[in-house]
């Protein structure tokens, strides 16, 4: 019979991540009332050692993602770790990103009148800055220094080290490696403390699962997180860590990090 490791890492792949080096395109630190984003000025955020990014992703000369990405690697290494409005169509050159004290980051796109499109979700109280924190975390600050949103509470397609998926949270592979909308499946945390995969669109049952981790005893209001070494592992209600799913993979490398990725539908000639 098939492991849970060997299972799940049919599923989602664990990938390393070696040392970085600066970005050359412009880029700010922090995103403020009197600051945007543009992919013709100042294109991203970056996080304080310069590891992650945020910002405009390049998708081809003239479309991109709103996205973090791993940043501090050559162009080909640059791994998207986290999409904005992902079944959005892609932004444009002359689109931004700003900040809005009521709403949030704002996304402004150039065609179609201007129309604005809000990153985050509903926060509560004004937002005063937008930080990217060196776990990868884009972090939405009120003026009391209050975080108010932050992309690990809203993952996509992938968890980074430090990262909580708790219940009912969930992955959603995207279309391709290219194309980061929603995809076909889902890798949901659920109430139960069982980790199941479900095609995108169905109900939570059995009938219409892919796999299980049969992770059930770990009682209920369970959380799956990932350490840097690549241990991907079950904590309880208590904050206890009952079940590992990965050992973990550490290499000795001072920046080596980890992540856990929900790879897109392979088509039948990979």
């Amino acid at each position: 019979m098939t492991s849970i490791v060997e299972l799940v890492l049919l599923f989602v792949y664990l990938a390393q991540v070696f040392p970085f080096r600066a970005m050359s395109q412009e880029s700010l630190s922090n995103l403020t009332l009197n600051s945007s984003l543009s992919p013709s000025g100042n294109s991203s955020l970056l996080s304080p050692s310069g590891l992650f990014a945020f910002g405009f992703f390049p998708l081809s000369n003239d479309a991109f993602a709103i996205a973090i990405w791993y940043g501090g690697l050559p162009p080909q290494q640059r791994t998207v770790v986290w999409t904005a409005n992902r079944n959005e169509a892609p932004a444009s050159v002359n689109d931004t990103l700003s900040l809005s004290a009521n709403g949030g980051l704002v996304w402004r796109r150039s065609g179609g009148g201007g129309q604005e499109k809000f990153i985050n979700g509903n926060i509560t109280g004004s937002a005063a800055v937008v930080s990217l924190l060196d776990l990868g975390n884009l972090v939405l600050y009120n003026s009391e220094s209050e975080i108010i949103w932050q992309s690990f509470e809203n993952p996509t397609n992938t968890l980074l080290p430090g990262q909580l998926l708790r219940a009912p949270g969930e992955l959603i592979s995207s279309i391709s490696e290219r194309n980061y909308s929603e995809g076909k499946y889902r890798i949901k945390m659920q109430n139960d403390g069982n980790i199941v995969m479900y095609p995108v669109g169905s109900i939570d049952d059995r009938p219409y699962a892919y796999w299980g981790a049969d992770t059930n005893f770990v009682g209920s209001i369970a959380t799956l997180t990932l350490d840097r070494n690549g241990r991907l592992y079950m904590i309880n209600s208590a904050g206890v860590a009952v079940k590992n799913v990965t050992n973990g993979v550490f290499t000795g490398a001072k920046w080596t990090v980890s992540y856990i990725h929900l790879q897109p539908e392979r088509s039948q000639s990979e």
